[in-house]
């Protein structure tokens, strides 16, 4: 089923009637098949240059609401949800036809990073610090998600460290910018927060300090911003007394 979803995707086919009324039919025992098999299908589906259609099609024929029936729920809860979803996966299109395909932590950040966000942004309202509700979410996603689909741990903590990274990424001037390029998660964090700029318009002067920061570029903004942190003060070596001249020493 998975398949024929992929096949019709990437090759703008048309799946005949009979055979997408079976598909849709037989969507609900998708989940039989082993969590491990379905993580690397999704990989496939997804990362190759077709999400959007293939989204359409998982939507329309059961097969998102068999794999992901809370994140299934949340995509038609506001209209707004869908189109996010869709110009995500759009941007990550573009991204594969012209050579640099996302990986998979940028691929489930794009697909399920808002529904995420929205989630911790309702439990930091509560009252609940922002890192602790981020955390929260995407243990309770995880643990949802591998009941079907089997995602590696290293790539569910990225998938993390990416939305961990966005209110950093979002201060403005941020503090030791240099040092956070540095970070193993910062070209991922920067392409997500790209697709937020791009799909739904936020943060757009933190996308253009960065891009005029990495571009080095001296009339848009400052190498290094002011820091509100005091110098750091200098310990005086202390001399070694000499011995006076004429004194005697012990052997």
């Amino acid at each position: 089923m998975l398949r024929a979803v992929r096949f019709a995707a990437s090759h703008n086919f048309v799946i005949e009637p009979a055979t997408w009324e079976i598909l849709c039919a037989l969507s609900a025992t998708i989940p039989r098949a082993a969590p491990a098999r379905l993580y690397e299908e999704m990989l496939k589906l997804f990362q190759y240059g077709s999400g959007r259609p293939v989204l359409s099609l998982m939507d329309g024929s059961g097969l998102l609401a068999a794999l992901f029936p809370r994140f299934s729920q949340w995509l038609h809860v506001n209209s707004h949800h869908l189109t996010f979803v869709q110009t995500n996966l759009e941007c990550l299109d573009e991204l594969y036809r012209s050579g640099t395909p996302a990986s998979p932590a940028l691929f489930l950040a794009a697909l399920f990073g808002p529904s995420l966000e929205e989630e911790t942004l309702l439990h930091h309202r509560d009252g609940i610090p922002r890192q602790q509700a981020l955390d929260t979410a995407c243990a309770i996603f995880m643990e949802e998600f591998c009941k079907t689909v089997t995602i590696p741990a290293r790539v569910g903590d990225r998938l993390r460290r990416i939305l961990a990274f966005q209110p950093s990424l979002h201060r403005m001037p941020p503090r030791r910018p240099a040092s956070m390029v540095n970070r193993p998660e910062f070209a991922e964090a920067l392409a997500y927060l790209r697709l937020s700029a791009e799909t739904r318009g936020e943060n757009r002067t933190a996308l253009e300090w960065w891009d005029a920061f990495l571009s080095e570029d001296p009339s848009v903004m400052p190498s290094e911003p002011p820091s509100n942190e005091a110098p750091a003060k200098r310990r005086r070596k202390r001399r070694r007394r000499r011995p006076q001249s004429g004194t005697a020493t012990n052997i």
